[in-house]
């Protein structure tokens, strides 16, 4: 179907012809309110009339008003706009600390912070032994019980089987296999 019968068959009568091939992401930058709505729609073609009247067109405006809910019950309104506030208020704090009156302590904070919200602060170095990005296994193994058994082989091959107690106690053979009890 030609642009032209599509114009025909819609139930308002479209502005323009560009009105049926509108950039979803115009709808989007308009919703958010960041700019001025005009200066977004002349990026994608349109001029001030033309703008004008698709801003007056039942179709648009139901489908700006469905797009502005959308963008405020996900949250990605607030969100947009905190970011641009504080992109703000950033360049703000920056000509501030560069200033005369600013003290040692606030500049270093200032740093500090300038180095988070631009994610280059200095990453935690691994401990000695860990490997990859932090992964660790742990295993704990099951307190003994009264009357379980600890085998010890002697240099000439026998068995010595001995007691271990569940008090945390472990047991340690002596010289000639005699056992003492000693604290874990």
């Amino acid at each position: 179907m030609a642009v032209l019968d599509i114009l025909d068959i819609l139930p308002h009568d479209p502005p323009a012809k560009q009105a049926v091939d509108i950039n979803p992401e115009m709808l989007l930058q308009i919703a958010t309110g960041l700019e001025e709505p005009v200066d977004i729609a002349q990026r994608y073609g349109f001029n001030a009339d033309e703008f004008a009247a698709l801003s007056n067109w039942p179709p648009w405006q139901a489908a700006l008003e469905a797009k502005r809910t959308e963008l405020q019950q996900t949250g990605v309104t607030l969100r947009i706009k905190s970011a641009f506030m504080a992109e703000d208020v950033l360049q703000r704090a920056y000509l501030a600390v560069c200033g005369h009156d600013a003290t040692l302590p606030q500049k270093m904070d200032f740093i500090r912070l300038a180095a988070k919200l631009g994610d280059v602060e200095p990453k935690p170095s691994f401990e000695s032994g860990q490997v990859g990005n932090g992964f660790s296994i742990t295993i704990n193994l099951p307190t003994t019980t009264k009357g379980e058994t600890f085998e010890h082989r002697k240099t000439e091959g026998s068995k010595t089987t001995l007691p271990i107690e569940a008090s945390g106690a472990f047991v340690v053979a002596g010289p000639a296999g005699q056992a003492r009890e000693t604290s874990g």
